[in-house]
């Protein structure tokens, strides 16, 4: 080849080197992700359209990795009735939080920062608003019930805020559509109820009458649509509706007399996680009501809530998915060692378990995230969670959170049915029900 060819061709070389390293494609790649491909959409345009956000009305720091300390805030009852099973959810998510960020496996820190909604809707909202404006979190995490993580959602949402692990039972709370920066975690009152109404049948082949006495709440709705829909065409009749305000204090006298004297034999009942749950329990026994089935829901499957009950609480069901803190299990103890550790003097009970928990979910989307093209950005982590499977040492064996959005909206789908032994004062397994991939559109809205 003659010289002049020879320099045409390298100059001709030169050229298409810097053009591709200057092209539009070169740089959204390394900036966001770019999967490739002339006028491709990059990683996070992808993930943000799966899930339905609109990232022109977000901060532009939503897609930029996160460093050095990042802020998580958790709505609680730190005070008010529900603050005896709420409240050590906090002292279990600052111990997580210690022990994760000694573990150093993590790319930032993380800081917890409390605010006290007292399990009052109105003042999630005004904690929530606290959080993000004043704290600058840049997650929430653990909101607790349906319609307190219903309120929560939209604030959020209108500062693409995440909120990772909301612990809410209801179809409402769960609504990616309405709001896609919420991620609920915990058992949803469709299952609670999908396992009753599966061992009720079970156990009751020729039929059972039924009394229902749920909240006067946004779960409690949730629960009587569940049960309408699931008893529907089967031989269980609902012979009996009564219902609770969230806040009375005063034993149910009326409510049980009514539903005694219904006839049902089974009841399916759904108090508010707070003296209600107890208050509830001794009535029935003080009345001399013994139905062959008494199904209580998961809100109150801690033993600080049954145990006050004492004798009058043996048999009654109640379907489990965390953890008992007395577990020998590794899995446990590692989460009790790290109470000890790092909250030394606060109790450890049931709720315990479902603070570590709802800090485990915010854990394994980080990890998850780092190692994905969107890397540890708000976006990536609210991606990664949304599209993840783990089994969290606070849950129980079998339970697992997976999520896999759009297809699978429910991260939690079993649980496992358990019956209260006043001589032992724990819980006695019956039967794990699972009904992975089978709740979407039916526990969540689609």
């Amino acid at each position: 080849m003659s010289t002049k060819l020879r320099t045409a061709a390298l100059a001709a070389l030169v050229a298409v080197l810097v053009a591709a390293c200057s092209s539009p494609s070169g740089d959204a790649k390394n900036a966001s992700g770019d999967s490739g491909g002339t006028g491709g959409k990059s990683a996070a345009e992808k993930a943000a359209q799966e899930l339905g956000i609109d990232l022109s009305k977000c901060p532009e720091d939503i897609t930029k990795p996160l460093s050095g300390t990042v802020k998580i805030g958790s709505p609680l009852a730190l005070t008010g009735p529900a603050a005896v099973a709420l409240a050590p959810l906090g002292a279990a998510q600052q111990a997580a939080v210690d022990y994760y960020n000694d573990q150093g496996k993590l790319p930032f820190k993380l800081e917890l920062v409390l605010a006290d909604d007292q399990f009052a809707p109105d003042k999630t909202v005004a904690a929530t608003q606290k959080l993000i404006q004043s704290d600058k979190v840049q997650f929430i995490n653990g909101t607790i019930a349906t319609a307190n993580v219903a309120a929560a959602s939209p604030v959020a949402g209108q500062h693409c805020v995440p909120i990772i692990a909301g612990n809410a039972g209801g179809r409402s709370a769960n609504n990616p559509g309405q709001f896609p920066f919420t991620t609920v975690w915990s058992l949803p009152s469709y299952v609670d109820v999908l396992a009753w109404v599966t061992h009720l049948k079970e156990q009751f082949p020729d039929g059972a009458k039924v009394a229902v006495f749920t909240a006067n709440t946004e779960s409690g709705k949730d629960y009587l649509a569940a049960i309408d829909e699931l008893t529907k065409g089967t031989k269980l009749e609902v012979v009996s509706k009564t219902t609770i305000e969230a806040a009375d204090a005063a034993a149910p006298s009326a409510q049980v007399t009514t539903m005694k004297a219904s006839g049902a034999n089974v009841l399916l009942a759904q108090p508010t996680p707070s003296g209600q749950c107890a208050s509830l329990i001794k009535e029935v026994a003080n009345q001399g009501w013994k139905p062959d089935a008494f199904m209580l829901t998961s809100s109150c499957s801690t033993l600080a809530l049954i145990s006050p009950a004492g004798k009058a609480a043996n048999g009654v069901m109640i379907n489990l998915y965390i953890d008992d803190p007395s577990s020998a299990s590794e899995d446990v103890q590692m989460i009790t060692d790290a109470m000890k550790k790092y909250q030394p003097g606060k109790p450890i009970v049931g709720s315990t378990m479902s603070g570590w928990s709802e800090i485990e979910v915010l854990v394994k989307a980080i990890e998850q995230a780092a190692g994905s093209p969107l890397g540890v950005s708000r976006l990536g982590i609210l991606d990664a969670a949304s599209h993840m499977s783990f089994q969290s040492p606070g849950i129980l064996p079998g339970v697992t959170y997976s999520l896999n959005y759009p297809d699978d909206q429910v991260a939690m789908e079993g649980a496992q049915l358990s019956s209260y032994d006043a001589a032992s004062g724990s819980f006695k397994k019956i039967q794990v029900y699972d009904f992975n991939g089978e709740t979407t559109g039916k526990a969540s809205v689609e």
